[in-house]
């Protein structure tokens, strides 16, 4: 997880792509730590969970996605 701070704004994210737009928005790095969540997630086998779990998963990793992706759409933008 990396943490950036502009002023009295802090934004924390796992996604490389945000984390670009945090730099070129002038926010400033003042973090990086890796959480127990994230480590656990990655153990979670994807293709046991259904579409509502992978959206969760999603949402932990920081990635965006459709409301209405389906769950091969799902294992497709997790990597799996």
């Amino acid at each position: 997880m990396r943490t950036f701070q502009l002023d009295n704004v802090v934004k924390k994210t796992d996604n490389e792509v945000k984390a670009k737009k945090y730099l070129a928005l002038g926010f400033e790095e003042i973090g990086i730590e890796e959480t127990e969540q994230q480590e656990q997630t990655e153990s979670i086998d994807l293709n046991k969970l259904d579409a509502k779990g992978l959206k969760e998963v999603a949402d932990d990793r920081g990635i965006e996605y459709a409301k209405n992706a389906t769950k091969e759409q799902m294992l497709e933008l997790l990597g799996e």
